[in-house]
């Protein structure tokens, strides 16, 4: 796990030092992937998703992100807050990239409990 915690510091601080280049955009969502997908540590996952998108709303990975940050707010059962992100995103676009046709309307459904 020690080389994880490396290329994940690596990461970080890519985004730190280079704010302005895509790859900081990119560093943050890999190092919020990882964090939810290998360690579970959702507060990582959300403070990494919710930096990309407050500081690069353009970045195309964005949607991906706020995706992921919805992914993540049900894991930690904030429900109200992520029915909020994916209801904006259902409205901006139904089809976010990387995402299957119904996978935010299915989303909002366990939200609402449906």
């Amino acid at each position: 796990m020690g080389r994880e915690k490396e290329g994940l510091a690596g990461l970080d601080q890519t985004a730190r030092l280079y704010p302005d280049s895509p790859q900081a955009g990119e560093a943050l969502f890999t190092a919020a992937a990882f964090y939810l997908d290998n360690d579970q540590d959702f507060n990582s996952a959300v403070s990494r998703c919710q930096r990309l998108v407050d500081k690069y709303p353009e970045h195309p990975l964005r949607k991906e992100a706020e995706l992921m940050l919805a992914k993540t707010l049900i894991c930690q059962d904030r429900l109200q807050a992520a029915e909020i992100l994916l209801e904006r995103l259902d409205k901006e676009d139904p089809q976010p990239v990387n995402a299957p046709p119904d996978e935010i309307r299915r989303l909002l459904a366990a939200c609402r409990g449906d």
